[in-house]
């Protein structure tokens, strides 16, 4: 099956655009998505706001990712939103490695900070046209699109691959603050669909089971040709409050809704075998 290819350098020619099964609301980044530096330079800062020191500067056609699902933080009359940045760096929503090998996992090769989106009919960041794959994706093409090009390609369109099913190593974290419906919009959860377990981060999906499907979980390890959608109807109603210092802040309701729309959700499945490779324990 062919699978999205790198991001074209700066300045290339660029592809037609693809018709797209969900489209972005206007004036809104979704989380998760891949964007394109606007101006000459973009200053990604420490904290929302004009005062926060400076982390980096993106030049104009710089990729920036926006990789929290709460939407943008209004501050100075500007929306602020939470991004990943790497100078040149052009394969979100893969991580890019660390500088030298060996170093700890703590040392990142990225720079994390907050991005201005527009300021009145100034855009500072547009959204990158997602890379359609040209024919019925395998786990392997899905898993390297961001989170908004699934659904953006995908829309609510059932999808079926095989892959191996598993926690690893625990099926939950912890998010403080209230998320409706919880088995959707609970940003920690960790039940993962992957190609091989047996690299640190092999190309996966994050699976979601309905409560009212009368679907129960796979056993870890199980490999398993599954059906299911991005783009469930439950995301329509989803809502979030961060707590932020005891203070309940709600997230954009239109952010909400995209993040809830993003996720696999399981809709049927076939276990048809055992990996041998899935971590013991």
């Amino acid at each position: 099956m062919p699978t999205p290819t790198s991001r074209p350098p700066s300045g290339s020619s660029a592809s037609p655009l693809p018709t797209l099964a969900f489209e972005a609301p206007p004036d809104v980044l979704p989380p998760f998505s891949v964007t394109t530096v606007a101006v000459d330079a973009l200053r990604i800062r420490e904290g929302a706001g004009v005062a926060a020191p400076v982390a980096a500067t993106a030049a104009k056609g710089e990729l920036v990712y926006i990789s929290s699902y709460d939407g943008p933080v209004k501050r100075d009359g500007v929306d602020w939103y939470r991004v990943l940045f790497a100078a040149g760096y052009r394969d979100w929503p893969t991580y890019p490695p660390p500088p030298t090998p060996g170093l700890p996992s703590a040392i990142q090769s990225f720079v994390v900070g907050y991005a201005a989106a527009a300021s009145g009919g100034q855009r500072y960041l547009e959204l990158l046209p997602p890379r359609c794959p040209t024919a019925e994706p395998d786990l392997a093409g899905l898993a390297r699109l961001s989170a908004w090009e699934q659904l953006a390609c995908f829309g609510d369109r059932p999808l079926t691959f095989e892959g191996t099913y598993g926690c690893g190593g625990g099926c939950g974290g912890t998010t403080v603050g209230d998320f409706e419906p919880p088995w959707l919009a609970f940003p920690s959860l960790f039940a993962f669909i992957r190609v091989d377990w047996r690299i640190s981060a092999p190309p996966a999906l994050v699976l979601h089971f309905r409560p009212d499907s009368g679907l129960s979980p796979p056993e870890d390890g199980a490999i398993v040709r599954l059906t299911g959608h991005f783009s469930d109807p439950a995301s329509a109603t989803c809502t979030m409050t961060r707590i932020v210092l005891d203070q309940g802040l709600p997230v954009d309701p239109t952010s909400a809704e995209l993040y809830c729309r993003e996720p696999f959700v399981a809709a049927t499945y076939e276990v048809i075998g055992t990996d041998p490779d899935y971590p013991a324990g």
